[in-house]
């Protein structure tokens, strides 16, 4: 694959930052001053997911990583403001990233798998329908 040039890296990295800032932003807004009281076990998923995303967008943004994978090594080179603070820091924000990844899809998965349950509960679906909540976060366990 042909390299990218780091200053195309870094403006798709802060483009994408910025709109994921913008609408985490919006999520969290809404959340905790539009949340109706019979959502709010549920707004807090969301507002978990979305808190741990914007942390997530914030370290992408901050280091702006290019990641280069070879057979046996992956080196990470790093074009972010967090290079003028030293390198130890731009890989804690690289971790920082690739942790709230994890985090996020894992709050997703469990945010799908309470209002699946709570569809469960308010239909009509026989038990043998009904996807369970140990198979669905069993099935984001084999994806992630």
């Amino acid at each position: 694959a042909m390299p990218l040039d780091s200053s195309l890296v870094s403006l798709l990295t802060l483009s994408l930052g910025f709109v994921g800032l913008a609408a985490n932003s919006v999520l969290i807004l809404a959340i905790l001053l539009r949340t109706p009281l019979n959502m709010r076990v549920y707004s807090r998923l969301l507002l978990a997911l979305a808190v741990c995303d914007l942390a997530g967008v914030l370290a992408m943004m901050l280091s702006i990583t290019e990641e280069n994978l070879f057979s046996t090594a992956s080196i990470l080179h790093f074009h972010g403001v967090c290079t003028s603070v030293g390198v130890d820091f731009c890989c804690v924000l690289f971790g920082v990233q690739e942790h709230m990844y994890s985090a996020t899809s894992m709050l997703l998965s469990v945010s799908f798998a309470y209002r699946l349950r709570a569809l469960d509960l308010n239909s009509n679906y026989k038990k043998g329908e009904a996807v369970s909540i140990p198979t669905f976060l069993l099935l984001f366990d084999v994806l992630s």
